[in-house]
Parts: structure tokens; C-alpha cells; sequence
């Protein structure tokens, strides 16, 4: 088992292949991606999925916005080893982008 935070790449020749952080296993399929667009502090983020064309206003406070302060994005991944609930997250903060995965342990792993 793995569940690390660590981005990891898997080098295969051509291009590198992103590594499931749960399990370890190359197999990943990217579906939903999810556009936070924040202005700095605001109380209400927009969350736009793009995949089912949803567009929705919400506070920030409730929101899954990667970003504290800014705009964010997070790219849904399901693993063929383990499932669904991967999240690679792009956050605006400070002039730097973060990035990292966001997502829940699997136990049975």
C-alpha cells in the first residue's frame, strides 16, 4: 500500500506515466475535471465541471477548492487497481502553483 501525497512519474520511454498514490499501480483514466475560479478572499467560489457541463456558484467555505485564497483545478482520476476518489489538485497560492492529489486511504489495499 502506498497512500503517499508524493506526485510520482513512471518512465516508460515515451511519455512518463503518472503513479496511483494509493496503490502504486499505472493504470489511471482522468474523467471530470473541476475549474475553481476565486477571486483573492472572496466568499463565494464558481465550480465549474467540465464532463457534464455544470456550472454552480457556492461559498467558499464549503467548497473543494484546492486553493485557500485563489483559483484552483482538480483533474478526477479512477486507478484500475483500486478504484475511484483520486484527485490531482492545481492551487493558486501566493504566485505559486501547488500541486498534489487529494484522496482516501483504501484499508483493504
Amino acid at each position: 500500500m502506498i497512500n503517499s501525497n508524493e506526485i510520482r512519474m513512471e518512465d516508460t520511454g515515451s511519455a512518463p506515466h503518472l503513479i496511483c498514490p494509493r496503490c502504486g499501480g499505472n493504470n489511471l483514466h482522468h474523467e471530470i475535471v473541476i475549474l475553481y475560479a476565486r477571486h483573492e478572499d472572496a466568499n463565494v467560489v464558481i465550480e465549474t465541471a467540465v464532463s457534464r457541463t455544470f456550472v454552480e456558484s457556492v461559498e467558499t467555505d464549503g467548497s473543494d477548492n484546492p486553493s485557500r485564497r485563489r483559483d484552483g483545478l482538480a483533474i478526477c482520476f479512477s486507478c484500475e487497481e483500486c478504484g475511484e476518489g483520486l484527485q490531482l489538485t492545481i492551487a493558486q497560492h501566493k504566485g505559486s502553483s501547488e500541486i498534489a492529489w487529494r484522496f482516501s486511504p483504501k484499508s483493504d489495499l
